[in-house]
């Protein structure tokens, strides 16, 4: 299994180096420097308030599930699990599951389900960003395929409660089947009313996120058109791509500002 865990690394960091060693050949190392040079700081700077505002929000949101487990759970410790988690992404974004052990050692399978559910959350409005971006930039007919993609979301999300209950009594009776029913559980008794509270957050989250992105992108290119954040949540996908954190983003980036002239 070390093994394997091993070739897995080495290949998320030889991928992750090749798509960005491939998207500063493809900009030319030139043509990045001179940019880099005429780049507006002041919108730099003003885009750095909105990252503590980002993690509050992130943060708020798993407090707002984990006292669905833990009524009595201040924001602070809320604060510190998430911040535990999300310093242990770095190395992998799974790792930031490990904020519901962080959250409540005595009751780690129900914290780890809510954390899985948070991420869900975070997916979902990704996806559903990215079908509305995918809409405004689609020529023809394609357009239509960004709503449809949202609407198979959406009913995915209408089926959830029954397929987790399928799921958690397919499971088998051992110790590990037995964590993965309790957080199954968890996550499944999440109030209606507490999820739409989240989806709110979430949704803010992303906004929030996109219009700094735009910021960056704007102190570069300020020629750079409104059409462009159309793209931000596509680029934002490319991390299902096995990386280390750098690489399938900027290629991603690279080839679809290309590709649409932005």
């Amino acid at each position: 299994m070390t093994a394997r865990r091993g070739l897995f690394k080495a290949v998320q960091i030889i991928l992750s180096f090749a798509l960005l060693g491939l998207a500063v050949w493809v900009a030319r190392p030139a043509a990045l420097w001179r940019e880099m040079l005429g780049v507006n700081v002041p919108y730099l700077l003003l885009s750095l308030l909105f990252v503590p505002l980002l993690i509050a929000l992130r943060a708020a949101r798993w407090h707002i599930l984990a006292r669905t487990r833990r009524e009595d759970m201040p924001f602070v410790e809320s604060f510190h699990s998430y911040m535990g988690g999300l310093a242990l992404s770095i190395i992998t974004p799974a790792a930031e599951l490990t904020r519901g052990a962080l959250a409540a050692p005595r009751d780690k399978a129900g914290f780890v389900g809510l954390a899985f559910l948070d991420k869900l959350i975070d997916a979902t409005v990704l996806f559903l960003l990215a079908c509305g971006g995918f809409s405004v930039i689609a020529p023809g007919k394609l357009k239509y395929a960004g709503a449809a993609g949202a609407m198979l979301v959406v009913a995915g999300w209408g089926a959830s409660r029954p397929i987790a209950g399928f799921l958690g009594n397919l499971l088998p009776k051992s110790r590990i089947a037995g964590a993965l029913r309790r957080a199954l559980e968890a996550a499944h008794s999440v109030r209606p009313a507490v999820l739409v509270k989240c989806f709110l957050v979430a949704a803010a989250n992303f906004v929030l996120y996109y219009c700094h992105l735009y910021l960056i992108m704007y102190a570069f290119a300020p020629e750079i058109e409104p059409e462009a954040a159309a793209l931000l949540p596509l680029i934002t996908l490319s991390r299902l791509v096995p990386s280390i954190g750098v690489g399938p983003r900027e290629f991603a980036a690279g080839a679809l500002f290309a590709r649409f002239e932005y």
